[in-house]
């Protein structure tokens, strides 16, 4: 059977079991799967690195305040105040402050390389080549996206759109465009009325253009809610995309093996590759006499 005809058979029989996206081999060759297994390692480190620097980021300018003072809200205003001051008792918050800026910027950046790695393990693990071989370069979440629409993986596809469309990831986007490419965007300290633990640094409204033409105003964002709002959501939704992904392909190697296993004892009835076309199409039959293994 065509490899794009069981993804599109996926999860209409037999439930999803314990299962590793880079763990299939049934229509892998082996050097794929190499490939495959360090896109998904990738993804893993990214996320370990984009945690690491919203640690970092969030601890930097605590770490400077004395320890024995129970108010670090009111030390944090001291230091900021002679800062302001050009006094040399707010070098340290000076520094503080740069190095979250630094730690933001570098969590923004990892986060949001997230979903074009990805996309390469997705291309690799749904055989996307036999619709249209991509080189590497070309291999984009966008384009992936197109791809797995085109070749029915709808669930997996609508996943991926989910992320990269929500405003979680937009601005990510436009942040991480804007500060590596355009200009650094300003920052200033802040602190709650009624929060003591809420005080830090918040980057300033700034505007985006972006390539067609569109200009976007994005209002300002403490550092704190930017980075652990971002990295919770990517975190959740990788899971989510790759758990989506594993049960596509699980489904798709289980009817795999059933029919296999039948295929000597018994014939395999067309009706069990009725498949559903989109809204407004009448389902279609994949019969099994046209049908040719191409894994």
């Amino acid at each position: 059977m065509d490899y794009r005809a069981f993804i599109e058979l996926a999860g209409q029989f037999l439930p999803a079991s314990e299962f590793k996206l880079e763990s299939l081999s049934l229509f892998e060759p082996k050097n794929d799967l190499q490939t495959l297994s360090r896109y998904l390692n990738s993804v893993t480190w990214k996320l370990e690195i984009a945690d690491y620097h919203v640690s970092e980021a969030l601890e930097a300018i605590p770490r400077v305040l004395p320890k024995d003072e129970p108010d670090k809200r009111t030390a944090a205003w001291a230091m900021q105040f002679a800062l302001m001051s050009g006094h040399e008792e707010g070098d340290a918050m000076a520094i503080a402050q740069r190095e979250t800026e630094a730690h933001a910027i570098a969590a923004a950046q990892a986060l949001h390389s997230v979903p074009d790695i990805l996309a390469h393990a997705l291309y690799l693990a749904f055989r996307l080549d036999t619709l249209r071989s991509m080189r590497e370069c070309d291999r984009t979440v966008g384009s992936i996206v197109r791809a797995l629409k085109n070749a029915s993986i709808l669930s997996v596809g609508a996943a991926v759109e989910e992320l990269i469309t929500s405003d979680i990831f937009k601005y990510l986007r436009v942040f991480v465009n804007t500060t590596k490419h355009r200009s650094l965007i300003d920052y200033r300290f802040h602190s709650s009325l009624e929060d003591l633990e809420d005080f830090g640094l918040s980057f300033s409204a700034f505007i985006y253009e972006d390539r067609s033409g569109v200009v976007e105003g994005w209002s300002s964002k403490t550092v704190k809610e930017s980075l652990e709002q971002s990295f919770s959501f990517m975190s959740v939704s990788v899971d989510a995309i790759i758990a989506t992904a594993e049960s596509v392909l699980i489904s798709c190697a289980t009817l795999w093996e059933t029919m296999m296993s039948g295929s000597s004892s018994r014939p395999v009835s067309p009706k069990m590759f009725k498949v559903d076309g989109p809204k407004g199409t009448p389902p279609h039959i994949l019969s099994p006499g046209n049908l040719s293994i191409g894994c």
